[in-house]
């Protein structure tokens, strides 16, 4: 029975890595392109401006003006989900570090399971969630925004 549990458990914990490993990898490459489109539009939006819309219709630019905000604000919230999964890293390395410090110290493990505190939602994966998910509407709502002046004047 001891033999199964292992073979289980090694097969999980295999599985469970390259699972860890993918959603890393996703999120990393999920980070770059939101940050390219930010940055991307906004620049291509402010360099070709002229181009698009020499003289836009006055209206529009109650469009465009909050785009360059939205857009902006994507890519700062961007930086901040960058600075928050770091400190996240960080907080989780320290709480291993502890854990293992802490079940080192004691010869009995049933011990130190029952003296053990959950160390509670670490709160900077939280708000690195927060962040994106800003970035995302934003970015989005930028995008609309940006497109639908591109449209009115092109169309004019």
């Amino acid at each position: 029975m001891s033999n199964y549990r292992e073979e289980l458990y090694a097969v999980y914990s295999k599985e469970r890595d390259k699972l860890n490993g993918a959603s890393l990898e996703t999120g990393a490459r999920y980070d770059r392109i939101v940050m390219t489109l930010s940055g991307g539009a906004l620049v291509i939006s402010l360099t070709f401006l002229e181009k698009v819309a020499q003289n836009p219709i006055p209206w529009t630019l109650w469009l465009i003006v909050p785009a360059w905000l939205l857009l902006l604000g994507s890519v700062i919230l961007q930086l901040l989900t960058f600075a928050a999964s770091q400190d996240a890293i960080r907080l989780q390395i320290d709480r291993l570090d502890n854990e293992y410090t802490f079940y080192f110290s004691f010869t009995d493990p049933a011990e130190a399971v029952e003296r053990r505190e959950p160390e509670g939602v670490n709160r900077f994966v939280t708000r690195a969630t927060r962040f994106n998910t800003c970035s995302r509407w934003s970015l989005i709502i930028g995008m609309l925004l940006l497109f639908a002046f591109s449209a009115c004047n092109l169309l004019k």
